[in-house]
């Protein structure tokens, strides 16, 4: 029930997780799990039922004194493990979501930009022109800058709210962000996709270079909706679940896991 394990998650998320407090924890949600299923069968409707799980539940401080757990301690073991600091606000979430587009858009733009070199290349061959060489040089120049610039940019603004707590407000903005992009992320991976795969019939349509121009350059759509809202997506959704903010490859004991 996901009403039960956030609530359980919510109590245990300030202690040190020992195997002790795992156990517990887990033993908690197993007992408090079935006394709501067998309220259920009693007659009580899903609300009454969820009431009277919590309010029979007692207080953590009797919890912390059987695990044998100083409250004090653990706030501060908790500090300095996160190096906290103040809060995330929301507009410091908002400012890293734009710097998250940003480095989308860098990311997609320097692939795109390739396509379109390769596509303009292909296109210019039968004037034996070296314009089509320059301009794949230079977009391959320019796509390392954007990768390099965009990668630092992201990196140094990740950095700055990494392992600190999300406050209400930014993690119920971050959630409903997250949610209200789902079917833009929907939509840029069917249109990518698409034109991925409208890019091989190209060759077939014109028996020329335009055919291979317009492979290339649908190749290169594609990617850019693809991997731009893929990105956006994925950055969005970290710490999403999480009452923290977490790297990808750090997952801090204090998160709150999706709930299975």
């Amino acid at each position: 029930m996901k009403v039960i394990r956030d609530y359980l998650e919510t109590l245990f998320m300030n202690l040190p997780q020992t195997a002790a407090v795992q156990k517990a924890k887990e033993d908690l949600t197993a007992i408090m799990e079935d006394h709501y299923q067998e309220l259920l069968a009693e007659g009580k409707n899903e609300h009454e039922a969820i009431g009277t799980v919590i309010s029979e539940f007692g207080s953590i401080d009797e919890l912390l004194q059987e695990l044998d757990v100083d409250p004090e301690v653990t706030a501060t073991e908790q500090a300095t493990y996160f190096n906290q600091g103040e809060p995330v606000e929301l507009a410091e979430m908002q400012d890293y979501w734009q710097e998250v587009r940003r480095f989308a858009l860098k990311m997609a733009t320097g692939v795109g930009s390739l396509f379109c070199a390769l596509a303009f290349a292909v296109f210019t061959s039968n004037y034996g022109s070296g314009l089509g060489a320059f301009l794949l040089m230079l977009s391959g120049i320019v796509g390392i800058c954007l990768f390099v610039f965009g990668g630092l940019n992201y990196a140094k603004a990740a950095k700055e709210i990494r392992h600190r707590r999300l406050t209400p407000e930014a993690r119920a903005a971050q959630q409903e962000l997250v949610r209200r992009y789902q079917t833009s992320f929907t939509w840029s991976l069917v249109l990518g996709i698409g034109a991925g795969l409208f890019s091989v019939i190209m060759p077939t349509l014109f028996y020329s270079t335009f055919g291979g121009m317009l492979f290339f350059a649908f190749l290169g759509l594609g990617g850019f909706l693809v991997i731009y809202g893929s990105i956006v997506y994925g950055l969005y959704r970290k710490g999403g679940n999480s009452h923290f903010f977490n790297s990808d490859k750090e997952q801090s004991w204090g998160s709150l896991r999706e709930f299975r």
